[in-house]
């Protein structure tokens, strides 16, 4: 059993006050002193610039009183007296806050006083805002703290600036769920007094609300600018379709006019001997316009500007493709007949028709499935 070295009388409640030798620290200009009150009161008081091994040893005796003593369901009251702190270290003040939200369920009250303004409205702000911080309080002295101890151990739940606290909370959330959930930007966010502990949270909202619309604005802004890119990029891929598809008729035409005079070239030949001669030398001249690949290294340009990488991709997903069979799979990218195939690559219509079987062997596309359709997703 631990010696009691001091016991007095709490002046407003008149419960008795234990002071133990280690519920104190003191270390490196920084005190933190605990006592207990009654039964179910702790009282802490950090005096001084904070630092993070404390919060070690503030753990360790807070931690310690709560699972010492068996009453009220465990439940305590948990006083905190911060008018001597002058400063704490970002880790402290983490860590402090974790272990207060840690422990919350063990405590009817967190009571604090002698803070500054921003951690009041950090703590106000919080309490408001998330059920977490239910049973946090604001008062401004020690006398206050134990009235609102005694007034909850009596019964009496009603405590100062609760309903005022509550209608702020629900207020600060009804602007946020308006521009979250709503995307409204044009709220009236009431601009408070300094001296309101909400003044810096309803101006946050606020400045927030500005950002929100200019980001909002901006927004609209690129969609409606993406959208006219997107308009002229389809017009324009629309377009060199078109003289794609067009080119490569002209193309066939051409290819059929070849054609055409050559078989007139050679039932002439076959009539006239003396014009053997000129007819041979005719159709030289057509054979090699017949396999000029002059116009098919242009289409290919084409092609390769409006489809871009077709080819490649083509190739990697059906490496087993010829290179006739992936110019056959361009020319029904552009929806092209068989008929208008063959004049194109001087075959007949029933070998461009064994070609597509031979495709969609290759591909693994059945009989229900569309080429074209196919062909046009890759």
């Amino acid at each position: 059993m631990i010696k009691i070295i001091k016991l007095t009388q709490c002046p407003i409640t008149g419960l008795p006050i234990s002071v133990k030798p280690e519920w104190t620290y003191n270390k490196n200009d920084f005190r933190v002193e605990y006592t207990q009150i009654g039964e179910n009161i702790i009282l802490y008081k950090p005096v001084g610039n904070g630092h993070l091994e404390a919060a070690d040893l503030f753990h360790e005796i807070i931690a310690g009183i709560i699972e010492d003593k068996n009453h009220e369901n465990g439940l305590f009251y948990l006083i905190g007296d911060f008018s001597g702190l002058t400063g704490a270290s970002l880790a402290l003040r983490q860590k402090y806050i974790n272990w207060l939200l840690y422990y919350t369920n063990r405590f009817h009250r967190i009571i604090f006083f002698g803070m500054s303004p921003v951690v009041k409205t950090i703590v106000k702000s919080g309490k408001s805002l998330s059920p977490t911080f239910h049973n946090f309080r604001l008062v401004s002295d020690y006398e206050s703290a134990m009235e609102m101890v005694m007034n909850h151990k009596s019964g009496n739940l009603f405590e100062e600036d609760e309903e005022e606290e509550a209608s702020r909370g629900k207020e600060l959330l009804g602007y946020l769920a308006q521009m979250t959930w709503r995307g409204n930007y044009e709220q009236e966010i009431p601009l408070l007094p300094e001296e309101d502990p909400f003044s810096g949270l309803f101006s946050a909202v606020s400045l927030a609300q500005i950002d929100l619309r200019f980001i909002h604005e901006k927004k609209l802004l690129e969609i409606e600018l993406l959208n006219k890119d997107k308009l002229i990029l389809k017009q324009e891929q629309e377009l060199v379709q078109r003289e794609l598809t067009s080119k490569a008729m002209r193309m066939a035409e051409k290819q059929e006019i070849i054609i055409e005079l050559s078989k007139d070239i050679r039932r002439l030949q076959s009539h006239n001997t003396n014009g053997e001669d000129i007819t041979k030398f005719i159709q030289k001249k057509l054979n090699h316009y017949l396999g000029d690949q002059t116009d098919w290294d242009e289409f290919e340009n084409w092609f390769q500007k409006v489809h871009g990488q077709f080819y490649d991709d083509l190739s990697k997903r059906y490496p087993d493709l010829s290179s006739r069979e992936q110019k056959i799979c361009a020319f029904l990218k552009l929806k092209m007949q068989s008929k208008d195939i063959a004049r194109l690559t001087n075959l007949v219509p029933k070998s461009i028709d064994q070609y597509r079987y031979n495709i969609r062997k290759k591909m693994g596309i059945s009989r229900k499935e569309n080429l074209y359709t196919t062909l046009n997703n890759i």
